[in-house]
């Protein structure tokens, strides 16, 4: 009969499983509250500082600021990357990871400044330990971009955004999240540009993708539908002058 530890390894195994699947087809709140249940039993099986159970912090962070709770997401994100500095040690990848995810949630708030700095310290640092196209490394790029586009730098923003989207459509495939992800951000910035007919490809392209991965009914998707619908309007008023 397998001991107390193992069978809440295969509950939260089952919860994570379920959460994913809730995740991936837009119930972020239903995948939220999994989370948080998840966190409750690693939480009493294993302790506080044990890294699933901050793995579980982590991913609760993550959760809420896909719903655009910012506020609520900072107090778990913050955590995490605490504890894990602690536990884990300053140049662990997850360490790391998640300064990256604590600046982009800053920026959520309204936060400019220090969110492109810890940013840019998370990437320099992921880029050193882990190489240049670690999945890691290449998220913090787009993460670093959308601080900085929301500075206004949309230039630099949209070459970084073309960096990480080359390296991931390579390494991680097309229809990756974090692909689709900076697929979003590069036509954000572009569209900052000027340049809506690229702005406006992207989005078709991002579109089709989350569509077929995601569903339509995917925050990210109708997020993605919201940005092509605008940019063809202005597309459309510029074809007109």
């Amino acid at each position: 009969m397998p001991d107390s530890v193992s069978e809440h390894r295969t509950e939260c195994s089952l919860a994570g499983l379920s959460r994913s699947a809730h995740t991936k087809q837009g119930r972020l709140e239903v995948a939220a509250a999994l989370a948080q249940q998840e966190l409750q039993v690693r939480k009493r099986v294993f302790g506080l500082e044990h890294p699933d159970t901050l793995a579980s912090m982590a991913d609760i962070g993550s959760q809420l600021a896909n719903m655009g709770q910012h506020d609520a997401a900072l107090p778990f994100t913050w955590e995490a990357k605490m504890m894990r500095e602690r536990v884990l040690g300053p140049e662990h990848l997850e360490t790391l990871r998640s300064i990256a995810d604590f600046a982009l949630i800053l920026n959520g708030r309204g936060e400019r400044k220090q969110p492109a700095a810890m940013a840019r310290e998370a990437h320099t640092a992921l880029e050193r330990v882990a190489g240049p196209e670690h999945e890691y490394t290449l998220g913090s790029i787009t993460h670093l971009s959308i601080c900085l586009g929301d500075q206004g730098q949309h230039e630099t923003a949209a070459a970084m955004a073309q960096v990480a989207l080359a390296a991931q459509k390579r390494t991680l495939g097309p229809d990756h999240p974090d692909t689709l992800i900076s697929m979003d951000n590069l036509g954000t910035q572009l569209a900052q540009l000027g340049q809506h007919e690229a702005a406006t490809q992207l989005a078709q392209d991002a579109l089709a993708a989350q569509q077929r991965v995601l569903g339509a009914d995917h925050p990210r998707t109708l997020a993605t539908m919201d940005n092509l619908s605008r940019w063809l309007a202005a597309l459309g008023q510029r074809q007109e002058h």
